[in-house]
């Protein structure tokens, strides 16, 4: 399919016309809040404070409506500078003191300041398979297959383990842990 328009002015005219012409004539409806412009991003810094505040300026500046925190937010956290490991720390959530001195409210607030609607990522299923060993989260409630607990490696993550989210105790947990 080709779509040919000819418009009279700039390139900012020529993409509002477009995104005009997709949104009514071409694209389905969208559910109600629904954002259109997501802003996304991650930091493994301990400045990621800092970082954020000036990526929310940017954000704001580019007319997003939603500044959305990736993975890495959260306490234990790798924070090494320009690392993928996101799996670090992953089932706590508890906010970085290190990369948040403010805290995650501060932000927040930072954020609707700007107009934006702030969101937060996180990947109830997977926690870091050193929680298990720990005993912080307990044996029972990890997912298996035939016995054997399900579990993922990959070479610059740290070691993830699956929860069984038919279990209610997990369940449960999580909705306490995610209401906090």
């Amino acid at each position: 399919e080709v779509f040919i328009s000819l418009v009279h002015g700039d390139v900012d005219n020529a993409q509002n016309e477009l995104k005009y012409i997709l949104e009514k004539y071409i694209l389905p409806m969208s559910v109600n809040e629904t954002p259109v412009l997501s802003y996304n991003v991650w930091y493994t810094d301990d400045a990621a404070e800092k970082l954020y505040l000036e990526d929310l300026e940017f954000a704001s500046w580019m007319g997003f409506e939603w500044f959305v925190l990736d993975a890495s937010w959260y306490e234990g956290s790798s924070t090494i500078p320009g690392t993928n490991d996101w799996a670090a720390g992953l089932g706590s959530y508890k906010e970085s003191k290190v990369k948040f001195p403010h805290g995650m409210k501060y932000l927040s607030q930072k954020v609707h300041e700007k107009g934006m609607k702030f969101g937060i990522w996180v990947d109830p299923q997977n926690v870091e398979s050193r929680r298990v060993l720990s005993g912080e989260i307990p044996s029972e409630w990890i997912a298996q297959v035939n016995g054997k607990d399900l579990e993922s490696a990959h070479p610059t993550l740290s070691r993830m383990t699956q929860l069984c989210l038919g279990n209610p105790e997990v369940v449960e947990w999580l909705k306490n842990e995610l209401a906090r």
